[in-house]
């Protein structure tokens, strides 16, 4: 079908519990035509300094995209 990419949408979170529908909620106050998010991407970020370790940051991003023939 038909559909209408309307821009990257990222999630950050401290917990390993960040998913689809948070990312999806994310993208609805952005774009409020927004229907899907597909392509998603997910990676952590954590930093060091010689023994210590921050907390995980997990990164959710993906493209916000509005199905035309809905």
């Amino acid at each position: 079908g038909d559909y209408a990419i309307l821009g990257r949408v990222t999630v950050v979170s401290e917990t390993s519990k960040s998913g689809y529908s948070q990312l999806l909620e994310e993208a609805k106050e952005l774009y409020p035509d927004c229907d899907d998010v597909l392509n998603i991407i997910l990676d952590t970020k954590q930093t060091s300094f010689l023994f210590f370790r921050s907390k995980p940051k997990y990164i959710m991003s993906g493209i916000a995209v509005d199905y035309l023939d809905m």
